[in-house]
């Protein structure tokens, strides 16, 4: 009777789950936080963003606004989503060439919004996810692309990502969930992404 509830970024955790335990029950959902792991167990949160979006497509709204209950009863701003493939999707629209961007190029969000050559290399990968999303039958707003970098625009900068830290000092990194999968989905959907083979 376990419900599992992946809010790693990405937008296949729950496909990645259920290929090893298929007969759980597997939620969608995501995060919105400012965080950074600045020592080993040590997790520092900047800036007022924090909202926790889940979902489930064939789940009993009962169940869904019961959890939705528990979870503001501890104080987390906890949200259910109505689509939360949607909801997911938007994210990664945000992050993933976000991600993608800064640590290929190694550069700030404002180092790359200010220079035209690498400003349309956002846009085209922003493009290129949109596309995805369009083939698996997510529906985003028409104007996702221009919304999503004018949020880009709007951030502070010298702001970069969690992915490029973790370039910078050696770690473990999301560029199998934030880059390799549009690349992956690409191939599986015959939808092009020669901007994300490139930066992958």
């Amino acid at each position: 009777q376990t419900i599992i509830l992946p809010l790693l970024n990405g937008v296949h955790a729950g496909e990645r789950i259920r290929s090893s335990l298929p007969r759980v029950r597997i939620w969608k959902g995501c995060i919105y936080l400012i965080s950074r792991l600045i020592a080993p167990g040590v997790v520092r949160q900047s800036g007022n963003i924090n909202a926790l979006h889940f979902g489930a497509e064939g789940e009993s709204k009962e169940g869904l606004v019961q959890f939705e209950l528990l979870l503001k009863s501890a104080g987390i701003n906890a949200n259910r989503s109505a689509n939360i493939s949607q909801t997911v999707w938007e994210k990664f629209l945000f992050i993933s060439p976000l991600g993608s961007l800064t640590s290929y190029l190694g550069l700030t969000i404002g180092e790359i919004v200010n220079n035209q050559q690498h400003k349309e290399l956002l846009i085209n990968l922003l493009k290129e996810v949109k596309k995805i999303a369009d083939a698996r039958r997510i529906t985003l707003s028409q104007d996702i692309v221009q919304t999503t970098l004018a949020k880009m625009m709007s951030l502070p900068p010298q702001s970069t990502s969690s992915m490029y830290d973790d370039f910078k000092k050696g770690n473990r990194t999301e560029v199998d969930s934030l880059t390799g999968h549009v690349t992956r989905l690409g191939r599986e959907l015959n939808v092009p992404t020669p901007q994300y083979d490139l930066v992958l």
